[in-house]
């Protein structure tokens, strides 16, 4: 049995008889680690989200030999934050748009992330934010257990609750 990176990413995501724990931040930050991404972890976006979804709502995850530049490690925040917070509130220009980011994540950096750290990911229908240069990446559970993800230039004034966002650091 081998132990490649391909391999484990034919593993996937859990099926619904897996129990995959909801971990409540109680609103602390939290931090972990990213490992370093070679950059072409995005071309097994459809064996981590559901694929059909991924097409229509994010379809440069979705895209056949698609690529991003290798990144390092880099240590990631993750919160749950409120809609009014201030930290949630800088994600946003004047006109209430997605800002451009200095810090963002990469395709490949999300779809490794979602398949190794999927105990992070919010469940019950909430979403988990990840900014990328343009957009904001949605990503959250079925109620059958499947990640499925949607990228957005969502306006502040479109979002309601509260939400888990990860940072990159």
């Amino acid at each position: 049995m081998t132990n490649s990176i391909e391999d484990s990413f034919k593993r996937g995501i859990p099926k619904p008889e897996v129990e995959v724990l909801d971990i409540d931040l109680n609103h602390e930050r939290k931090s972990v680690p990213l490992p370093a991404t070679t950059g072409q972890e995005v071309q097994n976006a459809k064996l981590v989200f559901i694929p059909s979804i991924t097409k229509i709502f994010a379809p440069a995850f979705a895209e056949e030999g698609a690529k991003d530049e290798p990144t390092p490690e880099v240590m990631v925040n993750i919160e749950d934050l409120t809609r009014e917070s201030a930290e949630f509130q800088q994600m946003f220009d004047e006109d209430g748009k997605i800002k451009k980011s200095e810090k963002f994540f990469t395709r490949s950096q999300i779809t490794e992330f979602c398949r190794t750290n999927q105990s992070l990911i919010r469940k019950g229908g909430r979403s988990t934010l990840f900014p990328m240069e343009h957009f904001v990446a949605f990503v959250r559970f079925t109620d059958e257990g499947q990640l499925i993800i949607f990228a957005s230039q969502w306006a502040y004034d479109q979002i309601r609750g509260d939400h888990r966002v990860v940072w990159p650091q």
